[in-house]
């Protein structure tokens, strides 16, 4: 499947980002911090991650800015609550970050 507009595209993105909610809400508050080794990303810093992403990288980019990317830790949020509220403040009222963008998508040359 090859998309090309944009109503397809925030279809799909829809359907990925509920997909992400299901998870994240089977995620135990108290297991945030794990991780499957030492330095590396926890189970709440992959949910920070994908909120920033969303916002500053898909968001930003697809209007045609440059990332504001900064971080992706627990000064962004802490706490399950705060986790989630962070991902549904950044996925904005429209339901996706491409919402208002009209036209085709163009292939890299």
């Amino acid at each position: 499947m090859e998309i090309q507009t944009i109503k397809p595209f925030l279809h799909y993105f829809g359907s990925v980002r509920e997909r992400t909610m299901r998870v994240a809400r089977c995620i135990p508050p108290d297991k945030l911090d794990w991780s499957y080794a030492p330095g590396k990303f926890t189970l709440g810093d992959l949910l920070r991650h994908i909120a920033v992403t969303e916002r500053h990288i898909w968001g930003d980019n697809l209007q045609g800015k440059p990332s504001q990317y900064k971080t992706h830790g627990k000064e962004l949020a802490d706490g399950y609550e705060n986790i989630v509220a962070r991902l549904r403040k950044y996925r904005g009222a429209d339901g996706a970050p491409a919402q208002g963008i009209t036209g085709n998508f163009r292939k890299p040359q």
